[in-house]
């Protein structure tokens, strides 16, 4: 799967309880999924404890952008609901002049004769005269 995504250059958010001690360095299995997460571009959001002292639930991101996490313990369960917030900016909108001519009613029943040929429905103006 990380593969995959990696080849698609995708800005992904991937979440969820990977049962890691994300907070003991020293465990070989945190050490042996951290060094795969970190050669696909992820990296590790959460800290801090999501099920009693451990932190086994995370949100993994592949991109920088600016962002928050929380754990809140709604009583649902015996881990944590772990949230993220990003800072996504969008691109302005580009404007574009397009410049174009009335057309006339012949011009119009040939673009109208030519659309619905292709089984498409229209409504037809009232010719002026």
């Amino acid at each position: 799967i990380l593969e995959r995504i990696n080849k698609l250059k995708n800005k992904v958010v991937m979440h969820g309880d990977f049962n890691v001690h994300f907070h003991n360095s020293s465990d070989a299995k945190f050490i042996d999924f951290s060094n795969i997460i970190k050669s696909y571009g992820f990296s590790v959001t959460i800290s801090e404890s999501t099920r009693g002292h451990n932190c086994l639930d995370n949100i993994l991101i592949n991109f920088d952008h600016s962002y928050s996490v929380s754990t809140i313990n709604p009583g649902l369960s015996d881990h944590k609901r772990i949230t993220i917030s990003l800072e996504m900016v969008t691109p302005p909108l580009q404007t574009k002049t397009v410049e174009f001519r009335k057309i006339n009613d012949e011009g119009f029943c040939l673009f109208h004769s030519c659309l619905g040929s292709g089984g498409l429905v229209f409504y037809q103006r009232k010719p002026k005269y």
